[in-house]
This record gives structure tokens, C-alpha cells and sequence, in this order.
């Protein structure tokens, strides 16, 4: 008779890291989606999208767009004055800074080993990072689908559908 072995709490401990990290990594990714997005769009209506005839210059603009790190898709979203209160600033790049943090130095700092407590730290420590790249995510979202919106209309407007 095989019997199966139960996880212990460090595996039980590695697992929750691993998942809530992931949850939050994934959360900061559509964070930036949004921010490109929404620049997608201001950008757009900026050099006239609706009346570019040609694939290429469609595809040079989604390019340009998506190849921008966060920091600097920041930067040019604030030329068109988005997003236009402070607090939303503040919490932008709060979220920017931490899903940097997340991304290129969370594991190589946070997790020096994988005993108990810096794993309950680690845990911790992802929660705090998460819970305003959530917020920024979730406004972030709200200016794309402002933008998404005004685009259609713009194009309904002339009669470009």
C-alpha cells in the first residue's frame, strides 16, 4: 500500500508565494496593457489614426507603443495630461515602481532563502507590493475605456465604420 505524503508547511508556504506572486505579476501586466492602450488611443486621434489608409503606419504606431516601458509610457501619457489628479499620478507610479520591483527584483531580494519566516515575509511583502498596482490597474482601465469610447464615437461621428 503506497501512502501518499502531505505537503509540508514550507511547500504549503512555497506554493502560496509562487501563486500570489504570479497573481500579482499578471495584475501589473494589465496595469502597462492598459497604460498602452490608452495611449494607443491618444496617440491615435494625435496623428489621425482613423485616417491612416495603410497597414504600415497602423503597425508602426502598435509597435512604437508596445515596445515602450512602463516609466516612459508614463512620461507620455502625462503630455496629454493623463491622468489629470495627483492622487491617481501618485498611485501610478507607486504601481509602476512596484511592479518594477516584482518583475526584476522581488525574488532575488525578498527570497535569500526559503525557510518559514522569509517565506511569511515574502508573502507579506508581495501582498503590499500588489494592492496598488490593483488600484492603478483598475483606474488604469477606466481611462482605457474612456478613450476606447471617445475613439468609436469619433469614428461613428464621420462615418468611418
Amino acid at each position: 500500500m503506497i501512502m501518499s505524503k502531505s505537503p509540508t508547511d514550507q511547500q504549503i508556504l512555497i506554493y502560496q508565494l509562487y501563486a500570489d506572486y504570479g497573481r500579482a505579476v499578471l495584475e501589473a501586466q494589465r496595469f502597462e496593457i492598459n497604460l498602452g492602450l490608452t495611449l494607443l488611443y491618444l496617440e491615435g486621434r494625435k496623428r489621425s489614426l482613423v485616417k491612416m489608409r495603410s497597414r504600415e503606419e497602423v503597425d508602426a504606431l502598435l509597435d512604437e507603443i508596445d515596445g515602450e516601458a512602463i516609466g516612459r509610457l508614463l512620461s507620455r501619457l502625462s503630455e496629454f495630461h493623463i491622468p489629470k489628479d495627483v492622487d491617481t499620478i501618485e498611485l501610478f507610479e507607486l504601481a509602476a515602481a512596484n511592479r518594477n520591483t516584482l518583475v526584476h527584483h522581488f525574488m532575488k531580494e525578498e527570497v535569500e532563502d526559503l525557510d518559514t519566516i522569509s517565506l511569511r515575509k515574502a508573502i507579506d511583502r508581495v501582498a503590499s507590493l500588489q494592492e496598488p498596482i490593483i488600484k492603478a490597474k483598475n483606474e488604469s482601465e477606466a481611462l482605457a475605456i474612456a478613450e476606447d469610447s471617445r475613439m468609436r464615437a469619433e469614428i461613428e461621428s464621420r462615418g468611418s465604420v
